[in-house]
């Protein structure tokens, strides 16, 4: 089963279940993130930037950056949920589908699509 933090780059990185804000911490230190206003705990900082956090329970990430732009799952972070899809538990697969559906790419082309028809369908 997965559990950790994975960045925009589709990169893993795995800790055990109920160690992810001590992983997060070392992150945000590692790859010097500054801590940004309405972030003030490490794994908000992690989440603002794009990452997505799965955990036993669930997969989840930010909407929105600081700037109010949504935060789209990027192409490699697509690719490690196909490519890792059979070592997810039924609850993580369910999120990760509700992920893709909501902020994969397919919806950004939907948006973008409907943005050049003036907003109709």
């Amino acid at each position: 089963m997965i559990s950790g933090f994975l960045d925009t780059n589709g990169v893993l990185y795995p800790c055990p279940s109920y160690a992810h804000m001590s992983l997060a911490e070392e992150l945000v230190e590692k790859f010097n993130m500054e801590k940004v206003k309405g972030c003030p705990i490490p794994e908000d900082v992690l989440l603002i930037n794009g990452w997505i956090c799965i955990r036993v329970s669930d997969v989840y990430k930010k909407v929105w950056d600081n700037e109010h732009n949504i935060l789209f799952i990027t192409q490699k972070q697509q690719d490690f949920f196909e490519k890792h899809k059979k070592d997810f538990n039924t609850r993580q697969l369910a999120d990760v589908e509700k992920l893709l559906k909501d902020f994969g790419m397919l919806y950004k082309y939907r948006n973008s699509e409907k943005a050049l028809k003036g907003g109709a369908e």
